[in-house]
């Protein structure tokens, strides 16, 4: 889905008018309905205040997914990363953690 009809999709699931969108953030009346229409896009700045606005994540704003809000895997992602490491990296990384979970008790 693209973004322009995600936000329309978003305003009507809301009850929110375009209006009032546009007042949120500072804008003429028209902004909106251009967003609506294809004619213009948002700069990132605004994408994040649209999403957090509707509390989605910018991702599913712009349709890159389907998940009103992002779970970002933490597991997933180290072991992604740690995976394409070396092993004197992998290492380093190790005793880092390590110091990092025990400096508490020190």
């Amino acid at each position: 889905m693209k973004f322009k009809d995600r936000l329309k999709e978003l305003r009507i699931e809301n009850n929110c008018t375009a209006a009032k969108l546009a007042s949120y953030l500072n804008y003429g009346g028209t902004a909106i309905s251009n967003y609506e229409s294809g004619r213009n896009e948002p700069s990132i700045d605004i994408l994040i205040k649209i999403a957090e606005y509707f509390n989605v994540s910018v991702d599913y704003l712009v349709g890159k997914t389907n998940n009103k809000n992002y779970e970002f895997n933490i597991d997933k992602e180290f072991n992604k990363i740690f995976s394409e490491l070396n092993n004197k990296d992998k290492c380093m990384i190790i005793d880092i953690i390590k110091f990092m979970k025990y400096k508490k008790y020190l």
